[in-house]
């Protein structure tokens, strides 16, 4: 008798309550097509690859490049080429002098946060001069001190519980898909990519604040 009980009570809560049954990160950014059933493995560290492709996927307002991107060295033969050159062509990433993208290697907290805000234009209602972090500091133009700033105030990142945001620290996939979760919480449909005009990787993204 318990045991129909707790199956009736269930099926309520189900038809009733949908969302009090939510999906998990990882679940939504499969549904979402950010990455495939295959692709999301939650204890994986996240690789610049894998940090790009998510990336270009949520950025669903950016167009695909209107002509032919030159390959990274590293990245000719990679099976997320067409993911790593829309970010080029879009000025997101950049090769450097040895033209090198480092498909394989871990992304970065800083680095994560940085490529988002290329793409995604979230209002600057940040004070910058307020360090949210302990452990971030501004450097040259501050691009990475102001994304940082930013995606902290908007509660996209957070810090840790002694007010570290660690900016070198890797990122597991389970980190990623909430980090996904809280882009898409902000109305990422409606956020303009900055380079919704078609720039190119040889133009300034961010003209300093």
């Amino acid at each position: 008798m318990k045991k129909i009980i707790f199956l009736f009570t269930l099926l309520l809560l189900i038809n009733l309550c949908p969302k009090v049954l939510a999906q998990n990160p990882s679940e939504e950014i499969v549904e979402k097509g950010w990455f495939s059933s295959e692709e999301y493995n939650p204890n994986k560290t996240v690789t610049r690859a894998d940090a790009i492709k998510l990336l270009m996927r949520m950025a669903i307002n950016l167009p695909d490049p209107t002509s032919n991107v030159h390959n990274f060295a590293d990245t000719i033969h990679h099976p997320d080429k067409q993911f790593i050159n829309k970010a080029r062509y879009y000025g997101v990433i950049r090769g450097g002098k040895l033209n090198r993208f480092d498909p394989t290697q871990p992304i970065t907290k800083a680095e994560l946060v940085v490529w988002m805000d290329y793409i995604f234009s979230l209002p600057d209602t940040v004070d910058f001069n307020n360090h949210l972090a302990k452990d971030i500091q501004k450097t040259g133009d501050g691009e990475t001190f102001y994304a940082i700033n930013k995606y902290l105030a908007h509660e996209i990142v957070t810090v840790d519980g002694n007010g570290n945001f660690h900016p070198n620290a890797p990122i597991k996939m389970s980190e990623l898909a909430i980090i996904a979760e809280r882009m898409d919480g902000v109305g990422i449909k409606n956020l303009k990519p900055v380079q919704y005009e078609g720039q190119k990787q040889k133009q300034k993204i961010l003209e300093p604040r």
